[in-house]
């Protein structure tokens, strides 16, 4: 579907499958937009800025941008990421409260829950790679080239695989 907004042509796209089948299955196709953003089915992400998301994607000059939450979200991909000048270089096994040790000063505990901005510089990496990061601990140095920096602002996750969550969501937004 495409709509046109005050300053650009937004191209809307809905693929469904699990995310590296998704990637692989459809790289031809999202190669041809510069960035790409990713969004899961299964988690609303309440109140988030896309436009300020993609701003921030380009000002860091980022091969990947990964919205974040800092601490704990219960139940969710929670992990302590090693930053170095806003820039991923590593990522633990995921971990769950309570912290056993102290975070050092270039580690922060960030929580994920899959929204994604791609850049052209990600799908040139070969996609393989791509479902090695997503099914193992940490890098595992797949992607060792790219560069992927966090992203923060003010927003909420629900998690609409959880039943009740998916009655308030309804209630909440329609």
């Amino acid at each position: 579907t495409r709509s046109i907004t005050t300053d650009a042509l937004l191209v809307l796209g809905y693929l469904a499958g699990h995310f590296p089948t998704l990637l692989s299955r459809n790289s031809r196709l999202l190669r041809q937009y510069d960035p790409v953003v990713l969004i899961p089915c299964d988690v609303i992400v309440k109140d988030l800025d896309y436009s300020d998301l993609i701003r921030s994607h380009t000002a860091n000059e980022a091969d990947v941008t990964m919205v974040m939450k800092q601490d704990f979200v219960e139940g969710s991909n929670t992990r302590i990421w090693r930053v170095k000048e806003r820039r991923f270089v590593e990522a633990s096994d995921y971990i769950h409260p309570p912290l056993e040790r102290q975070l050092e000063a270039d580690e922060r505990l960030y929580t994920h829950e899959g929204t994604w901005v791609l850049g052209q510089r990600f799908f040139n990496t070969p996609l393989y790679r791509v479902v090695v990061y997503l099914l193992s601990r940490g890098f595992a140095n797949a992607f060792a080239k790219l560069k992927i920096v966090p992203y923060e602002g003010n927003f909420d996750w629900i998690d609409v695989r959880d039943h009740q969550n998916l009655i308030e969501a309804r209630r909440r937004f329609g």
